[in-house]
């Protein structure tokens, strides 16, 4: 079933793109509801470590009105998400089937918070149209640590390190070249 809101925002992005001149930009805005990041540090032995970041969130187009879900994991310590990163890809939007409509993807780099939002959209004759944009979002986050343990066994961990960050909601504004 299509969902034809969606699909005439998405058109109507389209020839707002497409009608502007070469060097216009159209802009627009994403919501992040609920980005929640967290890392474990958990050494298993004094010298095995097993350690990885968390990133999701929800993402909604104010464009098309989609809703995706978002979120990767990353084991490059020592903050695990970084700009170099390449973009991690979002769900499809519900109700729509994988491959059509649109399609979302971010970035997020914990050294200073930018968190960069890349959203495809289908347009008229085959061609589509990306709109990208990123902000800065703050985080508080807690960083507790156990360990090292001194009297260490086999099946014990040795030490642990956890940062969990509180949810936070943030808008990301964008902009589309035509």
């Amino acid at each position: 079933m299509v969902n034809f809101t969606r699909a005439a925002a998405a058109l109507a992005l389209a020839a707002t793109a497409t009608a502007a001149p070469t060097n216009a930009t159209t802009s627009l805005t994403w919501d992040v509801k609920d980005f929640d990041f967290h890392a474990d540090y958990v050494f298993t032995t004094p010298a095995h470590q097993n350690s990885y970041g968390h990133v999701s969130f929800s993402l909604t187009s104010e464009k098309t009105g989609a809703v995706y879900s978002c979120g990767a994991q990353s084991s490059q310590i020592p903050d695990f998400f970084y700009d170099f990163n390449d973009f991690y890809p979002c769900s499809a939007p519900k109700g729509a089937v994988e491959g059509t409509e649109s399609w979302a993807s971010f970035k997020y780099n914990r050294e200073d918070g930018k968190v960069t939002v890349r959203e495809t959209l289908y347009a008229p004759d085959n061609k589509s149209i990306t709109a990208t944009g990123s902000t800065i979002v703050k985080t508080t986050c807690t960083d507790e640590s156990t360990g090292p343990n001194p009297n260490w066994t086999i099946g014990q961990n040795y030490s642990e390190r956890h940062i969990v960050c509180d949810k936070t909601d943030f808008t990301v504004t964008g902009t589309v070249s035509a």
